[in-house]
């Protein structure tokens, strides 16, 4: 019998994952006004969040996820912005052009796409080697090239996109509790 002065056991739950995502967004959003992506130090942070709602992912790895950051020509520099967020959360993440992907998409557990990417091309080898793809773009997620972005929602707060079709193309599942919190794309 449990006396009510007795603490109660409880398991850790994720209910707190919107709480967490409100929180981001105020301390990591700088003044974002009409901005096409979302900052990527807080893209950084939301995207390492959603990865543990992933359960292929959650499954194979618990943290030291290889992402690679797929550029355009001429966007090297962007590529370096993100590799040095995802590096400071554990993940091991590396730059890649779009003509070397088919090369290392092996070693992915995740693969970036960047704006000016051929974002259809990249997600055809992601869905052929069970590679989650992800994005800062939304655009790419609504055309159904990318299963994963972030976009910026009214408010200036950033909104998760889900492409449900192309997540399970890729062979992966995301939690319910990810799922309420996002756009859909069907």
């Amino acid at each position: 019998m449990l006396l009510s002065n007795q603490p109660t056991r409880r398991r850790p739950s994720r209910r707190g994952f919107g709480a967490t995502l409100v929180i981001l967004a105020l301390l990591l959003a700088p003044s974002v006004g009409h901005a096409a992506e979302v900052p990527v130090n807080l893209q950084v942070a939301l995207f390492t969040k959603i990865f543990s709602y992933d359960y292929k992912l959650a499954k194979e790895k618990s943290g030291g996820y290889e992402i690679l950051i797929v550029y355009a020509p001429g966007k090297l520099s962007g590529a370096l912005e993100l590799i040095a967020g995802f590096s400071k959360t554990g993940a091991r993440a590396k730059p890649v052009s779009e003509s070397d992907l088919k090369n290392k998409i092996r070693e992915a557990h995740v693969v970036y796409v960047m704006t000016g990417v051929d974002a259809e091309a990249v997600g055809k080898l992601c869905a052929a080697h069970s590679v989650l793809s992800i994005t800062g773009n939304p655009k790419f997620v609504e055309d159904g090239d990318v299963s994963i972005g972030l976009e910026i929602a009214s408010g200036g707060r950033p909104k998760i996109v889900v492409n449900i079709l192309r997540v399970s193309t890729e062979g992966h599942t995301f939690s319910s509790q990810l799922l309420r919190l996002a756009r859909i794309i069907r």
